[in-house]
């Protein structure tokens, strides 16, 4: 078994700790400590102005050592002049004790270490590995996904990605993004696989490639071989407009579901605009209808300021950045209350008053949140249910697969195969397949 990397704040030298103060504690149960503190205060820390204290006092919540209150003891006491490495918060009724580095160790960057003991490694990836039903039961609708979620064959370049990611947190000093990213990383390096599927809310798979964050998956390998994505161009429009133009088969949804009733809702709606919906869908053009409309109806420093909220270079108004603003502005209407981006909403209502009434009623009836469920939940199973399934049918003995929303992933040398299998089964299922993208990652 490989050893198992932790991340330590840098200093906190817990081995040199020990051989001098006290040797008989587990060295790797004390890493295991520290690092426990690193990934759940990462995860748990929202609040940036107050220190977050992460509370250890249940089996549920971590592996223990018989001698766990020596070792907690050990790593809140100060050494050899050496400050501790961690705080405890005082004792309250109705909870545990809870832990924060203290402030030497705080914002210090973090380094790899690593444990050795490979019993106290199975208990910590038996503790932590999450997969749900669809995916690890034999029976599960998605179980062909758990077999290429292995870490002699799913890899990545840890001193790579760890050296990118402290040049990162020295550039944008944000702790809780640090920590989280680069837990995220030693995550995948140790195999500790987070899975989830929520079926009631957007129905999608998310593990640890889908919120591994982009710039770390260049240093990520199968079986050695770089990975690649096919990306659907306007996937939520795409979807979209299979509903409006009614490319379904009704006997494959469910009768009492959401989507079902949103379905049936669509048998008026006016067929040419449904029709075009469905062209400029197709085609990749749905937004830039609204360019125009949008560049007349925000000012420039207006524009700027959307431009800023998910993009880094500076504003100069090119019409590939008014695309992004366009993009990000309607999806975020689609998905919200009806009372927000009222104006997005008037600049829509130009081009497909009867789209948006339809959804706007449905958003009224069944809350806002449900419109964004019923069309990811129908992109999962069409993306995982239909097409990752022929394309895992045909080679899952050579190629893997896994999903990164409306994304399909496998190696390099199977990008053409998988592209072409989503070509003909999108084709199969509604007509005509978007447009598609190989993205190199």
């Amino acid at each position: 078994m490989k050893p198992f990397a932790v991340l330590i704040p840098k200093g906190a030298n817990i081995e040199e700790l020990v051989s001098a103060f006290a040797p008989k504690l587990d060295v790797d149960y004390l890493k295991h400590l520290v690092h426990y503190v690193v990934s759940v205060g990462g995860k748990k820390n929202r609040d940036k102005t107050s220190l977050e204290y992460v509370p250890i006092c249940s089996q549920k919540l971590l592996v223990r050592n018989d001698k766990h209150k020596e070792h907690i003891a050990f790593l809140g006491t100060c050494w050899g002049g050496e400050q501790n490495i961690l705080h405890r918060k005082s004792y309250e009724e109705g909870s545990c004790y809870s832990y924060c580095f203290s402030p030497k160790y705080r914002n210090e960057f973090l380094e790899i270490s690593y444990i050795n003991d490979s019993k106290l490694i199975k208990k910590i990836k038996d503790r932590e590995t999450v997969f749900p039903l669809e995916v690890a039961s034999r029976n599960g609708k998605y179980n062909y996904l758990q077999k290429f979620f292995n870490s002699e064959n799913l890899t990545i370049d840890l001193d790579a990605a760890v050296a990118l990611c402290n040049k990162r947190y020295t550039e944008h000093q944000d702790r809780l993004k640090y920590t989280s990213e680069m837990t995220a990383v030693v995550e995948l390096y140790n195999g500790v696989y987070k899975v989830y599927h929520v079926e009631k809310t957007d129905g999608r798979i998310h593990s640890n490639i889908s919120c591994l964050p982009k710039v770390y998956r260049q240093f990520v390998r199968f079986k050695g071989k770089q990975l690649i994505e096919v990306d659907l161009s306007n996937s939520v429009i795409y979807f979209l407009a299979i509903l409006f133009n009614r490319l379904i088969k009704e006997d494959t949804m469910k009768e009492a579901s959401l989507l079902y009733m949103f379905y049936k809702s669509l048998e008026s709606l006016d067929i040419a605009e449904s029709e075009l919906l469905f062209e400029l869908a197709v085609n990749g053009q749905f937004y830039e209808c609204f360019i125009e409309s949008f560049e007349a109806s925000f000012d420039f420093e207006q524009m700027a300021d959307m431009y800023r909220r998910i993009k880094d270079d500076e504003y100069v108004g090119s019409n590939e950045q008014n695309r992004e603003i366009v993009k990000k502005q309607v999806l975020s209407m689609f998905f919200a209350d009806n009372m927000q981006y009222v104006e997005v909403q008037k600049i829509v209502g130009q081009f497909f008053p009867n789209v948006l009434c339809v959804i706007c009623e449905f958003k009224e009836t069944w809350g806002y949140k449900k419109f964004s469920h019923i069309l990811f939940q129908f992109e999962s199973e069409v993306m995982l249910g239909f097409v990752g399934k022929v394309f895992n049918r045909k080679f899952w003995r050579e190629a893997p697969l896994f999903s990164l929303h409306d994304c399909l992933i496998t190696t390099k040398d199977y990008g053409a195969k998988l592209k072409d299998v989503m070509v003909e089964e999108f084709t199969n299922l509604f007509t005509v397949a978007p447009r598609m993208e190989v993205k190199k990652w």
